[in-house]
């Protein structure tokens, strides 16, 4: 199987690296999300506003009041 994986990879035709869009700074991050990918980045955001009341849901749910404490 190692042998069929590299044979594989040596022949393969591999496509180029893409070029960078950005220089990574966390300045320019801040640009694209801001401006570019504002969409994207509020999506985001919902996703993981909902991610978190559904865990906090799920975490209140599990919980049963025990007879002796009250």
């Amino acid at each position: 199987m190692f042998w069929g994986l590299t044979s594989v990879a040596r022949h393969a035709k591999w496509m180029a690296a893409a070029p960078k869009a950005n220089n990574g700074s966390i300045d320019e991050v801040g640009k694209s999300l801001l401006t570019s990918y504002s969409m994207v980045f509020e999506v985001i955001s919902i996703v993981l506003l909902v991610a978190i009341i559904g865990s906090l849901v799920l975490a209140r749910t599990g919980r049963t009041p025990s007879r002796s404490q009250s």
